[in-house]
């Protein structure tokens, strides 16, 4: 009777215990998302600017276009605004990027290139070194995804095993980077667009192009899920995908920019229509994902953070994501 009654009460408290957890685990994913719009601010008062979304080398990319997919990231350049002035002397991506003069080359690959074929200098070892570690103020404590990308992945929803990680047409340059669980808004159906974008000449946002107020305004989505290519959107039953990519890295953009930013947009909704466990059926590759319940947490602007509900309009959504689209949404269902 005694072993009975407690697992009965052990039973009953069980849930309450996990809802505990989580509640602190969303509490502390809130703290890091509060920092890195801080830092943003005061990466904005030193520098007058933001810090670019990502920073991508142009090239064609192999169907009568170009790509500019290769470069360091918000995230990498916020790191002195993080107690991380030694990593980001480590990474050094001063000498890709000035505010006025872009890149001269392309990061990510040359560097996984060099390190796969035993001929990186001391410098570029070092470099590697720093974008494979992992930061905590990067990283929700309610998401379970490798704090390191991997060489191969069972995406959640997919039965057939584990899949290669593949994050360019060239050179797999992912593997062992650092993850992040936050990316930079970077794409809305209105106005000239959102705060963080991506671009080659180094060219990044300032307060006052924020017209919109910074208010109504998100800067930082939560993101950390990887969309399997080679399948439909979303994933039908029977297809089998080939990789599983995107992984989002906080040193920025390798040769995949759904690495560090996500859109607005109608076909990117909050969680991508789906839940973690089912992540293979992602409907896109662009949106926010949390592992939080209902919804994701986002910095605007201002540094403040907000939690939004999956639920929430399309075209609401969309104008939070831009930054001038002269309909700033003020009160939105917080």
């Amino acid at each position: 009777m005694v072993i009975a009654i407690i697992g009965i009460l052990v039973g009953l408290l069980l849930p309450a215990v996990q809802a505990a957890r989580e509640a602190a685990r969303r509490m502390s994913c809130s703290n890091n998302l509060k920092q890195i719009g801080l830092a943003i601010h005061n990466y904005e008062s030193a520098f007058k600017r933001m810090p670019p979304g990502g920073l991508g080398w142009v090239d064609d990319d192999g169907f009568g276009g170009t790509k500019d997919d290769d470069g360091y990231g918000f995230l990498c350049f916020l790191l002195p605004f993080l107690e991380q002035q030694n990593l980001y002397n480590q990474v050094d991506p001063s000498g890709y990027w000035e505010h006025d003069h872009g890149i001269t080359g392309r990061p990510m690959q040359h560097m996984a290139e060099q390190i796969a074929g035993g001929s990186a200098t001391p410098r570029i070892q070092a470099r590697w070194l720093a974008a494979t570690t992992p930061l905590s103020v990067y990283l929700c404590p309610s998401s379970p995804m490798p704090q390191n990308a991997p060489q191969q992945w069972a995406v959640p929803g997919w039965n057939g095993g584990a899949l290669p990680l593949y994050a360019s047409m060239h050179a797999n340059q992912a593997i062992g980077l650092g993850t992040s669980s936050y990316k930079g808004m970077g794409g809305t159906p209105f106005g000239d667009g959102s705060i963080f974008v991506k671009n080659a000449e180094g060219r990044a946002r300032k307060f006052g192009q924020v017209t919109d107020g910074l208010s109504n305004t998100i800067a930082v989505a939560e993101s950390t899920y990887v969309r399997p290519d080679g399948i439909s959107k979303p994933a039908q039953p029977g297809e089998t995908p080939s990789w599983a990519g995107d992984w989002p890295c906080w040193i920025g953009m390798p040769r995949t920019d759904e690495s560090m930013r996500v859109t607005a947009r109608t076909a990117s909704p909050i969680n991508a229509f789906t839940a973690p466990n089912l992540m293979y059926f992602a409907i896109d590759d662009d949106c926010a994902f949390s592992f939080h319940v209902g919804g994701a947490q986002f910095t605007f602007g201002d540094g403040s953070v907000h939690f939004i509900s999956e639920s929430i309009s399309t075209e609401t959504y969309a104008r939070l994501g831009g930054m001038d689209d002269g309909f700033p949404v003020g009160d939105w269902g917080q």
